[in-house]
């Protein structure tokens, strides 16, 4: 089983022995899916994703293109909304999330077929497909409301707590689902 060792600053040659095992000292670590970095950000993550949108929109053009429009309505929501922990982003670079955006816009637009300086925003509410923040939105208040209403005594725990109101994970999630609209 692989460790990771994460040093803010300057590494130390230092060897790590877990069992007789000599942990890797090492920047960044995907694990499940997911890309765990030494500056604890998930920008790398973003970035993975955004490239994996763009490959996504291009199979979906390429592999139906002759399909009917609500059938692209249909592949582009199940195939590009999907975005694994996007609720737990912790964001150092803004640049990386505007770009995310641009691709889940630019993708809608491949695979309806349309110019790249067509409004995004009156295609998403013409065809009825959520934008790129409504995703975010609901994947974010549909963990928040997972966590509230929960019946595990951990997490009862925590949410009674003054911690929970406290983190900056909450402060985050009341901006994203009550004060903050793109």
């Amino acid at each position: 089983m692989p460790y990771c060792y994460f040093k803010r600053g300057t590494y130390e040659s230092t060897c790590i022995l877990l069992e007789f095992y000599t942990a890797t000292i090492t920047d960044s670590y995907k694990y499940l899916g997911h890309i765990i970095n030494s500056c604890l950000t998930d920008d790398l993550d973003i970035q993975k994703q955004t490239r994996s949108l763009y490959a996504r929109a291009n199979m979906l053009k390429r592999r139906f293109s002759a399909t009917s429009l609500h059938t692209k309505c249909t592949l582009f929501n199940a195939y590009c909304t999907p975005m694994y922990g996007c609720q737990l982003w912790n964001i150092a670079y803004r640049y990386n999330y505007d770009r995310l955006c641009v691709a889940y816009n630019d993708a809608f637009r491949l695979l309806l077929d349309v110019p790249r300086w067509t409004s995004a925003s009156s295609l998403f509410v013409l065809h009825r497909v959520p934008t790129f923040a409504a995703v975010i939105r609901k994947f974010t208040y549909t963990l928040h409301d997972c966590i509230r209403n929960s019946s595990n005594s951990l997490l009862i725990a925590y949410v009674e707590s003054d911690l929970f109101y406290h983190s900056k994970l909450f402060h985050k999630w009341r901006k994203l689902l009550y004060t903050h609209m793109d």
